[in-house]
């Protein structure tokens, strides 16, 4: 018999996974499952490179996430396309309605869109457990009641044994309530890391998060069997509850959620009525060309022409225009900005005033840019002034709408500099030493540390030596390439046709400025262009 794991953590629940996804897919597949869970702590931020990691393998990929609500921790999973944009909503929500404090979700707003999700009652910080396991078996009754009235025959009691002193007497409190409830069972482990071995790194990152000293927890963390286990393991963890463990097959069969990925989704430029977005960009290119170049030559009109049937056969004439829209009223309000990177080998671009740079008289490729036979989407990359960038923003706001603009996020990833300090804080390091330690290093990843002490003149081994820094650089190493926060796009903003919570979770930055769950190569993956 096999297994499916539903309750899985990765690297994307910043300092609480220590796995990456695309090793999380290599284990599935060693372990012969046939489908794999991504449930990460209040966010869809690794989703998109899961499902891909996941297709690739020929392993099925559940998308859900173990949310905060009202009363503990609840876990959710999309079965088809309206529970992942539900999901989707439910995570706006939560992080938007936050209020300074940790975000928690009401129970109005998941009845509210609870359609398409499965949802299991969540690990021991669950409600329910928690209700149990302090003896309050009524109202432990009473929040599983509220959840079956959400949820109905999507709802199940999730059980995990992860040989604790009250696993075996939780579990069966969790089952005989489910019996009384008539509410399904399904066996999951709380995947928190790739194998056992694994647990130090977990407790590492624990303690980056809580900013604490490694091993000096109080009360002390729990054990090292918070791991992808094999289908035999776990079948002789819940051998006493076969209908749990069955569930874990019969979830994923419910569940039909497919990605559309790499589908453009672009916004229309709105028009007079009559006129229709090509049309209207070619008439623009056609002016500008006659203005700029007085006369217009044989080679201009090759280029123009096979750049304008590039932008026809990828429908990309509105993104041209929505680009144009907003360089032009930055013009009108005196706000500077450049284009750069690739579109600089566009004529469109620099027809419309996007770009600055002749690419007829520099010799820039477009191709460069744009190219109608690899149908890739283009990235066209404008700076504002930052003293003016509200402006811009709030133009496009009320533009656009609020629902369908955000900022694009990035993933501020662990590399020599920053692990090295975060390691060394745990392992108690002073900071002096670390402060000069990691200033001392090169802007490398971390696993190059070693590397860069043998090989850099401007790197004494000697600093390197000690036992402790000895720990601290393996240690940080392990890190390399971890996302630690997210964080935003400087001049990233995403705009969609559609609201954007059909796609993607969206949060609140430092700033206040709304930012989307993904940065710019999986937005690109769903079909959003920065």
């Amino acid at each position: 018999m096999s297994f499916v794991h539903l309750h899985v953590h990765s690297c994307f629940s910043f300092l609480d996974g220590a796995a990456r996804v695309e090793d999380l897919v290599a284990r599935a597949v060693e372990l012969g499952l046939p489908a794999l869970a991504l449930t990460d702590h209040n966010g869809l931020y690794g989703a998109v490179r899961f499902y891909k990691a996941a297709c690739s393998a020929s392993i099925k990929p559940l998308l859900g996430s173990e949310i905060d609500v009202q009363g503990g921790h609840l876990l959710l999973l999309a079965k088809d396309k309206e529970g992942y944009s539900n999901l989707c909503r439910l995570l706006t929500i939560l992080h938007l309605s936050r209020n300074g404090g940790p975000p928690a979700l009401d129970l109005d707003s998941l009845s509210a869109h609870s359609s398409g999700l499965l949802c299991l009652s969540g690990c021991e910080k669950g409600e329910v457990a928690s209700l149990l396991r302090t003896g309050k078996v009524k109202a432990a009754l009473e929040a599983a009641s509220r959840l079956k009235d959400i949820f109905g025959d999507h709802f199940f009691i999730e059980l995990q044994n992860h040989l604790l002193p009250y696993s075996s007497s939780l579990n069966y409190h969790l089952s005989q309530l489910a019996h009384h409830l008539g509410l399904p069972l399904v066996a999951t482990n709380n995947v928190h890391y790739l194998k056992a071995e694994d647990y130090p790194l977990h407790e590492l990152l624990i303690s980056i998060r809580k900013i604490e000293r490694v091993g000096q927890s109080k009360p002390p963390r729990l054990n090292a069997e918070y791991y992808l286990k094999s289908p035999a393991q776990m079948q002789r963890l819940f051998r006493s509850y076969p209908q749990a463990l069955a569930n874990s097959l019969l979830l994923p069969q419910e569940c039909s959620l497919e990605l559309e990925l790499k589908k453009p989704r672009l916004p229309h430029f709105e028009l007079a009525r009559g006129e229709e977005p090509f049309g209207y960009l070619c008439r623009l290119c056609w002016q500008q060309a006659q203005e700029i170049y007085g006369s217009i030559s044989s080679e201009l009109k090759g280029r123009l022409e096979k750049e304008l049937k590039a932008v026809k056969e990828l429908g990309l004439a509105s993104y041209f225009l929505i680009v144009w829209d907003l360089v032009s009223f930055a013009q009108k309000r005196g706000i500077s900005y450049s284009g750069r990177g690739s579109a600089a080998g566009s004529l469109i671009c620099y027809l419309l005033g996007i770009t600055k740079v002749d690419p007829l008289a520099q010799g820039l490729l477009f191709e460069r840019f744009l190219n109608e036979n690899r149908k890739e989407l283009p990235d066209i990359d404008v700076d504002f002034s930052s003293a003016r960038r509200e402006v811009v923003l709030t133009y496009l706001y009320q533009k656009y709408g609020k629902e369908q603009v955000a900022m694009v996020a990035t993933l501020i990833t662990y590399r020599a500099k920053n692990a090295l300090r975060d390691v060394g804080k745990t392992l108690g390091l002073d900071k002096e030493s670390l402060d000069h330690l990691a200033k001392a290093l090169p802007y490398i990843s971390a696993e190059r540390i070693p590397q860069a002490v043998e090989s850099l003149p401007e790197l004494d081994p000697k600093e390197f030596s000690s036992p402790k820094v000895r720990q601290a650089v393996a240690l940080a190493g392990r890190l390399s390439g971890f996302p630690r926060h997210l964080g935003t796009h400087l001049g990233g903003v995403v705009i969609s046709p559609e609201p954007l919570t059909d796609i993607v979770p969206l949060e609140r930055n430092a700033q206040g400025l709304v930012v989307c769950q993904m940065d710019k190569d999986d937005l690109q993956e769903v079909g959003l262009l920065k």
